[in-house]
């Protein structure tokens, strides 16, 4: 089996699309989560589940997916390489192989966060600057600390108080071994674990 990863947003939402080949049952599956505002991963899309197509959540056509994504408005950033790469997998019948897509800003050695798509940036919109807060949640949901800005939020003052010596942030809260989520406002920013 076959299995390719994209982590892309979503109305300020995190999606993380699980694709690729089973090559025992001879198909394609997809899978879709969002991570939730409590920080939990609630699943969008499972073709395990789909009526649509065979009894083992297959299908031999990507078509069938990229419509799926569509009705779900998921956004096309990158997906034309991923279902290629995919579609390639069934092609060649491939087995045993695991792709990250997902372009990634490291933050610090334990943060990271997608990159825009036309710079070394973290992806953030322009709407989520101003003076917004930025929330540090667990991944139980629980808010563990909030940063309230002096001055606008930029790419450079974000990294910087995000860094592990930046001293906004609680000493021990990136060493720990809990999963963290960081929202701007609504907008989820990075994460730990990626």
């Amino acid at each position: 089996m076959s299995q390719h990863t994209l982590i892309t947003k979503k109305a300020g939402c995190r999606i993380r699309i699980s694709i690729g080949w089973d090559r025992p049952l001879q198909g394609y599956f997809m899978n879709i989560w969002q991570l939730a505002p409590n920080c939990t991963e609630q699943l969008l899309y499972e073709s395990l589940s789909d009526p649509t197509l065979n009894k083992h959540g297959h299908t031999d056509n990507l078509d069938d997916f990229v419509t799926k994504l569509e009705e779900l408005r998921i956004p096309g950033d990158h997906l034309d390489a991923v279902l290629e790469s995919v579609y390639l997998d069934g092609v060649f019948n491939e087995g045993n192989r695991v792709v990250d897509h997902t372009r990634y800003i490291t933050i610090n050695e334990s943060l990271k966060g997608l990159a825009s798509e036309v710079s070394d940036q973290l992806a953030w919109p322009a709407e989520a600057t101003g003076c917004s807060d930025l929330n540090i949640f667990a991944s139980n949901g629980q808010l563990v600390h909030t940063v309230r800005p002096s001055v606008e939020w930029s790419d450079q003052n974000l990294r910087a108080t995000l860094a592990e010596d930046s001293p906004q942030l609680p000493a021990d809260l990136l060493c720990s071994r809990q999963a963290i989520h960081v929202f701007l406002g609504p907008e989820w920013i990075a994460s730990t674990g990626l």
